[in-house]
């Protein structure tokens, strides 16, 4: 049986823990601790520090690609020249922002310039496309002319050798659009390029005159230049000697 004394203290120990916790509360006129604390853009900066060099030279390879472009074909896409500017203006900014040092601004200014430089890529790709698209059609109407002045032979080494090009200039095509789906435009320019250089030298090696062989390297110099074929035919260089 619990006697007097047991049960006064047990319902003491209740009314105590009952109670509430004044004690633990804070003043009115005190703020949370909790909210008192800021977060720090620490994390912030060790990322950008991480990241610094290399998106930078992302960047330097960018301007550098785009400026080889725009001098060769800047006057064919509408507003190319203007947005490459504006790009180099944001790079030169962040740089001066990284040596004033203000990293977090230059950090987010390099990826504002990557992504105004993707938007170049973006515009230079679609005439990339369009000029691959217009030579391969060429390249494929005179193939079809001359299996027809060949049919019923064996096909001649002509005609491999140009449907041999043509299915590899539809495949470098089709790696650059899945790269333009893939959001990497700057990579879909190499693969534009090959598949026009390769649809150039089929409509060129289908002509059975040089001479109009000549004509068809002549049209698209500028094209070849791009590609880093200044001229083509590539010839070679007199001026070196020859070993004895």
């Amino acid at each position: 049986m619990i006697s007097y004394n047991h049960f006064l203290a047990f319902t003491l120990c209740l009314s105590i823990m009952s109670a509430p916790l004044l004690a633990q509360t804070p003043d009115a006129d005190r703020s949370d601790p909790v909210l008192e604390f800021e977060g720090s853009d620490y994390l912030d900066k060790q990322i950008a520090a991480r990241k610094m060099d290399g998106l930078r030279l992302l960047v330097e390879k960018d301007l550098v690609r785009l400026g080889r472009m725009v001098q060769n074909f800047g006057s064919d896409v509408s507003g190319a020249e203007l947005k490459y500017q504006e790009t180099a203006a944001v790079f030169r900014k962040a740089i001066d922002a990284y040596y004033s040092g203000q990293l977090l601004e230059a950090y987010h200014l390099l990826r504002d310039a990557r992504r105004r430089a993707f938007e170049v890529y973006a515009s230079f790709n679609d005439a990339y496309q369009q000029k691959a698209s217009d030579i391969l059609s060429k390249t494929t109407s005179a193939l079809v002319d001359q299996e027809l002045r060949e049919a019923g032979k064996p096909k001649s080494r002509r005609v491999k050798e140009t449907r041999h090009r043509i299915r590899v200039a539809q495949r470098q095509m089709d790696m650059a659009r899945r790269l333009i789906a893939n959001e990497r435009p700057d990579a879909a320019v190499a693969h534009y390029r090959n598949a026009t250089v390769l649809a150039i030298v089929a409509l060129a090696e289908m002509q059975t005159e040089k001479q109009k062989a000549d004509e068809i390297y002549s049209t698209y110099k500028k094209e070849l230049k791009d590609a880093g074929y200044d001229p083509y035919p590539l010839q070679p260089d007199e001026s070196v000697s020859k070993p004895q």
